[in-house]
């Protein structure tokens, strides 16, 4: 067909360049002379040759719409063929509309083209335009840019994103049959073809289109044919200004006489085209798109006076500036100096502020520690008498229970070891130190761990590594034990976060230092609450430390140790205890 319609424009051109009559340069768009309407334009072109006929001649060209665009710019067509939207974009040209295709199946000829979306039926996952997102549609390039664009506005007019469905076409060189079979062959998901195509596809070849589903089908009166966009004018025949007004109105009328064989395709006269013209301004492709695209060198041309104003008050003010800038950095030194003066007065204040609210905290806490130290000597005191003397009663008992001596004694140690720890409060607050003894550093940890899971923590799993050989540290006894259970108890506040309570506490030798690592199964926690932990100012027991911290510390000290913090292995808190080691006994 298109083999047979290339030997007739040839047979055309050879009789014009013959003739020295006038010639009528007629261009045909490549879609449109191989399209749905082909018979039509074929007639057309006859019809127009007898008009000219025969003191003037035809020369026909089948062209894409660039090479039209180029030809038109360049004034070498009188007529071409092509769609409404390429039309109204050579308005500027010149162009006129003469005639306007319509079809049998419509009711006028504003509209009778559109697109029409073809799926597989049995496909469930492709119901709207949304879920052509990431897949492969078909799309042939005879069928002319304009079935793209109208696609394109409808997906801008959705909501969608135009061309993360145009970057997936897949663009081929061939009829709408054979791109059916691709899809059949699920090759491709989804074929675009203009309006009426299947139609004309089912009445030429007969195909099976029962597995076919047209994707968000719109209902039109105007047009029987499937659909899934809005409607526009289609193919137009149009004219320059270089065509004779009386060649336009003799090939007007020739063309409106003209019923195509097949008596569904003849030519009327389009009315509307503002949709045409809503389409392109929406997409930027009208014919006044370029004036809207602004470029250095037509900025230059059209305000050049302008421009030059411009330049010259900005160097005028680049110097006023540059001049103020010398004054405003030499003050501004001076300005800044003083500034950070006042910022490091205002840092020591803070630091000296924190200080004292921080004494006054201990001072208060002293003052509730002696109260209980004081208070709490007697009942300490009527305690252990009263084991003493339930101790005895037992004694004189022939058959007194074992385990209830041993209960009596456990109380009686517990009580001696609270009157221990009343003493040592009192003497921290006269400001006494204590008795520094040779004490083994593993045996104090055992002895910790089994004190703290015995008073509240017994379903508390503590995994202690401790070292092979035996290390001494010179300190009270007391003071690593209560070291220890305070730390303890913090990692298990901390714990109650996740609600898994584990802890590990490693004891290793580092030349003449004893050091230990505790860490637990708590929250992780970032660097910021590590640092303030640090500086010794949290409160919170959520990270593992409480309010005895600033005792622990001074506890720590008076060892002559130091406490340090890291982030452990599980990203939680580890406490660092190091003492100076001491001779064993």
């Amino acid at each position: 067909m298109k083999t047979t319609y290339y030997a007739f424009f040839f047979v055309l051109s050879l009789f014009s360049s013959g003739s020295s009559a006038e010639v009528i340069r007629l261009g045909v768009t490549d879609y449109a002379a191989n399209g749905v309407h082909q018979e039509l334009i074929r007639d057309s072109v006859e019809e127009i040759n007898k008009i000219l006929e025969p003191r003037h001649s035809l020369i026909v060209k089948e062209m894409t719409e660039s090479e039209m665009k180029t030809a038109i710019l360049q004034h070498e067509l009188d007529l071409f063929i092509s769609s409404s939207a390429f039309y109204r974009q050579m308005v500027r040209s010149g162009a006129r509309d003469i005639v306007s295709v319509e079809t049998g199946r419509g009711t006028g000829p504003n509209r009778t083209e559109g697109a029409v979306v073809l799926v597989d039926r049995r496909r469930n996952d492709l119901i709207s335009f949304k879920d052509l997102e990431n897949k492969t549609v078909g799309f042939c390039k005879i069928f002319g840019n304009f079935t793209l664009h109208v696609i394109e506005r409808e997906l801008r007019e959705k909501g969608l994103h135009a061309l993360t469905y145009s970057n997936k076409l897949d663009l081929q060189n061939i009829d709408l049959q054979e791109l059916l079979e691709q899809l059949r062959l699920k090759r491709v998901d989804a074929v675009i073809a203009p309006t009426c195509s299947l139609e004309k596809l089912v009445e030429e070849v007969e195909v099976d289109t029962s597995w076919l589903k047209v994707l968000e089908p719109r209902q039109f009166s105007s047009l029987k044919c499937s659909h899934s966009t809005f409607l526009y004018p289609g193919l137009t025949v149009s004219s320059l200004p270089s065509l004779n007004s009386v060649f336009s109105k003799k090939i007007t009328q020739g063309l409106l006489d003209i019923l195509s064989k097949d008596g569904e395709h003849f030519w009327s006269v389009s009315t509307d085209f503002s949709e045409v013209d809503q389409l392109l301004r929406a997409l930027d492709l009208d014919a006044w798109a370029e004036d809207r695209k602004w470029t250095f060198g037509k900025l230059i041309k059209e305000f050049w006076p302008l421009l030059l104003s411009i330049v010259l008050v900005i160097v005028c003010l680049a110097t006023y500036g540059s001049v103020v800038s010398f004054i405003v950095r030499k003050r501004t030194k001076s300005l800044r100096c003083a500034l950070m003066r006042e910022q490091i007065l205002k840092q020591k204040s803070l630091t000296e502020s924190r200080r004292i609210e921080e004494m006054q905290r201990i001072g208060a806490f002293s003052q509730l520690s002696s109260l209980f130290a004081h208070e709490l000597g007697q009942p300490i005191y009527v305690i252990r008498c009263f084991c003493y003397s339930l101790q005895k009663a037992l004694d004189r008992t022939k058959k007194g229970d074992s385990s209830l001596k041993e209960m009596v004694a456990d109380i009686e140690n517990q009580a001696a070891r609270a009157e221990e720890i009343v003493q040592k409060t009192r003497n921290y607050i006269k400001g006494r130190k204590g008795r520094l003894e040779k004490v083994e550093i593993n045996h104090l940890v055992e002895k910790a761990i089994k004190t703290f899971k015995m008073l509240q923590h017994e379903d508390f799993q503590i995994y202690f590594h401790p070292t092979e050989s035996e290390l001494f540290v010179l300190a009270e006894s007391l003071d690593i034990e209560l070291i220890l259970i305070n730390l303890l108890r913090n990692a298990s506040d901390a714990c109650e976060t996740v609600g898994i309570f584990k802890a590990w506490i490693e004891i290793r030798k580092l030349a003449d230092i004893v050091e230990i690592r505790l860490w637990d199964s708590g929250a992780p926690i970032s660097q910021k609450v590590l640092l303030n932990i640090k500086e010794l100012t949290a409160s919170s027991k959520e990270e593992g430390l409480g309010v005895g911290l600033k005792i622990v510390d001074s506890l720590v000290e008076g060892i002559g140790g130091t406490l340090n913090f890291g982030i452990s292995k599980n990203k939680g808190l580890e406490v660092i205890l190091r003492f100076p080691l001491s001779e064993g006994v």
